[in-house]
């Protein structure tokens, strides 16, 4: 199975992506300037084989995380496979920001806003990583604001009414004393009252977009 660690901008993708090689040796890294749909499906074009694994840049995978462990957590079935991870933010521990495992056929002919909108998915009752999202005030406030738009415009596939309202809830409550919460609050709050006004979510994937939003409160 192809391995891609997915690089867009985050400042500490080369240490985490070297912690991550060393548990999975064949990683390979891919720089896109994408959109999250685009840059999954970059990965899906390079890969040789019909499933393939993608880490984003901000996971920072457990010393504790056995490859074993985490194929013998697949089934045969053509879905992606989500892992989970640890939030520092707010100690949610869920898919957002885990490992997942695709099957490149399901990107045909796919324009979904990203990958929990766009396919069923498989959640994985085996923790891979720390989401740490938390490295700039940007970084901090889009990933909290593209989740929680998510999460409250009920858009994800196969969702859970009651595990994504105490999730949103949790991103706009709970906070720990760590760097950026300040902005991960300010993102989950934009991000919630974005979600429940707006069904058009593709701008969510638009970097650009989102920095543009990012000056509003920054």
């Amino acid at each position: 199975m192809d391995k891609w660690f997915l690089v867009y901008d985050d400042p500490f993708a080369k240490q985490n992506f070297e912690k991550a090689k060393s548990k999975l040796e064949t990683l390979q890294k891919v720089v896109t300037a994408d959109g999250i749909h685009d840059s999954h499906k970059l990965c899906a074009n390079k890969s040789l084989t019909n499933r393939f694994l993608v880490l984003d840049a901000d996971c920072d995978i457990l010393e504790s995380f056995s490859y074993t462990h985490f194929l013998n957590e697949l089934s045969t079935e053509k879905k992606v496979f989500v892992f989970r991870a640890i939030n520092p933010i707010n100690d949610l521990i869920y898919g957002h920001g885990g490992i997942k495992v695709f099957d490149k056929r399901l990107f045909v002919n796919n324009q979904g806003v990203d990958m929990t909108t766009a396919f069923d998915i498989v959640p994985v009752n085996y923790v891979t990583n720390i989401h740490k999202f938390n490295s700039t005030a940007f970084h901090t406030w889009r990933t909290a604001f593209r989740e929680c738009v998510k999460l409250a415009s009920g858009t994800v596939k196969l969702k859970n009414v009651k595990d994504d309202e105490y999730r949103l809830t949790t991103w706009c409550e709970k906070f720990n004393d760590v760097e950026y919460a300040e902005y991960a609050k300010l993102g989950a709050l934009a991000g919630r009252e974005y979600g429940y006004k707006n069904k058009e979510l593709h701008n969510i994937n638009n970097f650009n977009w989102l920095k543009e939003k990012f000056k509003d409160v920054s």
